[in-house]
């Protein structure tokens, strides 16, 4: 196990293969999962923030960051699975689960499959919400030399947030994330049922999200029984980077007013 600033490091096994996982801080379980144009490195602007009051779980998603693909993972449900294993063996008990773009997808997933592994859902600009449009989207506006006007209202904050990260490093991170994500692209991201989610939900957008529009903030959060949504000014596809304490002031308000892990889901 390495030690870092931010926790540790350290590489499980999912299906057969090693995936990279951070891990640090005390508390109730967090997971968080990455979108489609990132790595689990790029919440760590948060990580720290979170780790006050939780133990936070970061992996690097099959495929990107450090973690090596997966080619038994045929399917984004395939994938959902497989992640759904791996919160219950390391979160010990229903964990906060927390997604951006393709990773709250991802946690939606995971919320529906095995609503007795989650506590509650922190969901950033999820996909999954008009069929496959918003994934092949996300893919065709993404690309390289303009990750941060894509991904950023203000690209300068882009660079910020990789501070543990040569520029050579995030280059050949970035190279290793389109080839993951042309792989998922081809695949098609799911539509998504978020009206029968049975857990505490709060969506969280930026108000300026070039990719998944924030409009959609509020038409998900009529969808998905008792839910909550933020929409944060100057902020772009990914708050969690561009507005780190901001984002974390909105989600731990949240969790303030959940029920103790065991006690009553929403309806």
């Amino acid at each position: 196990m390495t030690a870092t600033p931010e926790g540790h490091q350290r590489t499980v096994e999912l299906r057969g293969s090693p995936v990279h996982l951070w891990e640090g801080g005390t508390g109730r379980p967090l997971f968080f999962l990455h979108g489609a144009g990132s790595i689990g490195q790029g919440w760590v602007g948060t990580f720290p923030l979170l780790a006050r009051h939780h133990r936070v779980f970061l992996p690097d998603l099959p495929g990107f960051g450090l973690s090596a693909d997966n080619p038994r993972l045929r399917s984004f449900r395939d994938l959902g699975e497989s992640l759904a294993e791996l919160v219950g063996r390391e979160g010990g008990g229903p964990v906060d689960l927390m997604g951006n773009s393709m990773g709250g997808g991802l946690a939606t997933g995971v919320a529906l499959a095995r609503p007795d592994l989650v506590h509650s859902l922190v969901l950033v600009a999820p996909g999954g919400l008009h069929e496959r449009e918003d994934m092949n989207a996300e893919a065709a506006r993404v690309v390289p030399g303009e990750v941060n006007k894509w991904l950023f209202h203000r690209p300068e904050r882009g660079v910020a947030s990789f501070p543990t990260l040569t520029p050579a490093q995030v280059r050949e991170r970035w190279k290793a994330t389109r080839a993951a994500l042309a792989r998922w692209v081809q695949l098609g991201f799911e539509h998504l049922p978020y009206e029968s989610l049975r857990v505490p939900t709060l969506l969280v957008w930026g108000k300026e999200d070039r990719i998944l529009p924030s409009s959609w903030a509020v038409e998900l959060a009529e969808r998905i029984p008792g839910a909550r949504a933020v929409v944060l000014d100057d902020c772009g596809h990914v708050p969690h980077l561009e507005l780190p304490e901001p984002f974390t002031n909105v989600v731990e308000t949240f969790y303030s007013g959940l029920p103790p892990a065991g006690g009553p889901s929403a309806e």
